[in-house]
């Protein structure tokens, strides 16, 4: 997380190139970063919103996390974009003010952060247990995790409300052992360690999975198709991960203190490899839709549709559905459903069709 003070800068190091160029990042890369996560956050928020697939589990997932992104971007973003800008912090109005917005960016955070990983885990289960998926994956249980999740936010980051003063009009940690050595590591294993590990053992799962039926697939079907099918997955999964990681982690093991500056000079860069990382975690709250739009081209085609004005393809094009009343063989029906499930069930795929299976599901929405 950020450091909560956000006071980085010192009368006695403005003159340094580090400081300036710091300052320049947080005007510029700021504003950058928020205008264009705004947008996507929109978009994404729209696009899952689209029929078919705005009732399943997943697509409501997937819109609370482009709204909680948005709020971490507005909440924690904005505040240093005002405070690089026009040397104002917004914490400095009030006590109220202060352990308010400390505390309500940390529990945005946490909860944008867990959602990704509830989302991850959904897949989990359409690919390992897919006849059991539409029982599991309810909007009652969808509603119970977010509200634990809920729960579980607000009363981990409670203590922000009394850990946190306010001094010369500036919002601060406490001089604590609870600060200088307890929060740090939690805060380190709940918003960076454990989401990644949780991610990375259940893509890799899915990849296993994935994989494993792709080669069923591939022994009455093109293989060329599928392996094109199945990198694009694979590269979606990879991309989740690494960006979260790489914005992540950094700073969170920052904030563990490693590096203490002793001289004015060590100052001004502890501030500009601050505002780096700062900028590189909120990067990953407004990159998400970007990502869906390069690695998932399921996402990309209803994109697509929603600029040109086009309902999906199968339902609309006649010259789709004169092919399709053509198709006599067997052997071509066989493929075309074996196809159609790798795309759609992550690999679940027994005989040509899956019972009790929703192909306009969870995966639909990645894809």
């Amino acid at each position: 997380m950020a450091n909560i003070s956000g006071n980085q800068t010192t009368s006695s190091s403005v003159s340094y190139v580090e400081t300036e160029i710091a300052d320049s990042l947080l005007i510029y890369g700021s504003a950058i970063i928020i205008i264009l996560g705004t947008i996507g956050n929109i978009l994404a928020i729209i696009v899952f919103s689209a029929r078919p697939v705005s009732s399943k589990p997943t697509s409501i997932l997937m819109r609370l996390l482009a709204i909680f992104d948005t709020l971490v971007l507005y909440t924690g973003l904005l505040r240093y974009w005002i405070l690089a800008t026009w040397k104002y912090d917004i914490r400095s109005y009030s006590l109220t003010t202060c352990l308010v917005h400390t505390y309500l960016l940390y529990v945005f955070v946490t909860i944008s952060v867990w959602i990704l990983v509830t989302v991850t885990i959904h897949r989990l289960i359409v690919v390992v247990v897919p006849l059991k998926a539409k029982t599991m994956l309810t909007m009652k249980s969808l509603f119970i995790t977010m509200l634990a999740l809920l729960i579980f936010s607000l009363t981990l980051n409670l203590h922000m409300l009394w850990t946190v003063e306010w001094h010369d009009r500036r919002c601060m940690p406490q001089k604590s052992f609870w600060w200088d050595h307890v929060w740090p590591k939690i805060d380190l294993c709940i918003n960076a360690l454990i989401p990644f590990v949780v991610l990375m053992l259940c893509n890799a799962v899915i990849i296993w999975k994935v994989h494993e039926s792709a080669k069923k697939v591939t022994k009455s079907s093109s293989g060329v198709t599928t392996k094109s099918r199945l990198n694009s997955m694979t590269a979606m999964l990879i991309s989740v991960n690494f960006v979260f990681l790489i914005c992540n982690l950094p700073l969170t093991v920052y904030n563990l203190d490693i590096f203490k500056p002793n001289t004015d000079h060590q100052n001004a860069i502890d501030w500009l490899i601050w505002a780096i990382l700062n900028l590189l975690m909120y990067t990953n709250n407004a990159a998400n839709f970007y990502i869906y739009s390069i690695s998932g081209p399921r996402f990309r085609g209803e994109l697509i549709s929603l600029f040109t004005c086009r309902e999906d393809s199968k339902s609309t094009n006649p010259s789709l559905t004169d092919m399709s009343t053509k198709r006599n063989s067997s052997n071509k029906q066989h493929h075309q459903s074996n196809m159609n499930l790798v795309d759609n069930n992550y690999g679940s795929i027994k005989s040509g069709s899956v019972e009790g299976v929703d192909n306009s599901g969870i995966c639909d929405t990645y894809m």
